[in-house]
């Protein structure tokens, strides 16, 4: 069998705007921590310094097609899908 997770953590001041009920993120690992992540040696206190939200500048935030939950929609893995789309309805809601 495979088994996978997603960790979690507190949401940054970025995704708490979009996921705002449980104010949750995935943890995301910096690139320079990729290997001590995935070795052996880290300390309990090592792995949850990782945990910590990363810095919400050092993300993006955009809309994207709504074909990425369409189940008529098979392969989701297409440029179009995840580029950046915009909705003129939204607009209205930043006024």
């Amino acid at each position: 069998k495979t088994a996978y997770t997603v960790l979690t953590t507190r949401a940054n001041s970025l995704m708490e705007k979009i996921h705002n009920s449980k104010k949750r993120m995935p943890v995301i690992i910096p690139r320079e921590y990729e290997q001590d992540w995935i070795g052996s040696r880290l300390t309990r206190d090592d792995v949850l310094a990782l945990c910590e939200p990363i810095d919400s500048k050092l993300m993006d935030a955009y809309t994207i097609s709504k074909m990425i939950t369409d189940k008529r929609v098979e392969d989701k893995n297409q440029p179009e899908i995840t580029r950046r789309f915009e909705y003129p309805e939204l607009a209205l809601l930043d006024g």
